[in-house]
């Protein structure tokens, strides 16, 4: 079987999309895995099991994660109908740990947006509505 060089961009291009999305959340809200979460399909899907085992192993900070990472996928985690993604995952999951090792992200600090003061809030409101 042969794999089309396309095929190996586009999943590497997943595989750092989903990398820098953790370091923008980690970043944006403190936790990997945003407070809100939807799922529209099934990569949402996958990224989301993503976020919460990554945050899950900052929250225990085991002696080995990779180790960690595979024990929680392979047997800690209720895959129920959905067994036939524990590969794939675990695979994503590799390459991720990789990002993460190298970019340090688990070294990122929370930054909580500004809250504009009153006076700004006043300001942008008439903003609005003055030519």
């Amino acid at each position: 079987m042969q794999i089309d060089n396309e095929d190996v961009e586009e999943y590497l291009d997943v595989v750092e999309s989903i990398a820098g999305s953790m370091r923008m959340h980690k970043w944006r809200y403190g936790n990997y895995h945003p407070g809100v979460w939807y799922t529209g399909n099934i990569m949402d899907h996958i990224q989301g099991i993503i976020y919460q085992i990554f945050d899950a192993m900052e929250k225990v900070k085991p002696k080995n994660e990779e180790e960690y990472l595979k024990e929680l996928l392979e047997n800690k985690f209720d895959w129920g109908e959905q067994q036939y993604l524990c590969k794939h995952i675990q695979d994503i999951t590799a390459e991720i740990f990789k990002i993460y090792k190298t970019k340090n992200l688990s070294e990122i600090e929370y930054s909580p947006p500004a809250q504009p003061t009153r006076s700004e809030r006043i300001k942008n409101w008439f903003r609005k509505y003055l030519p």
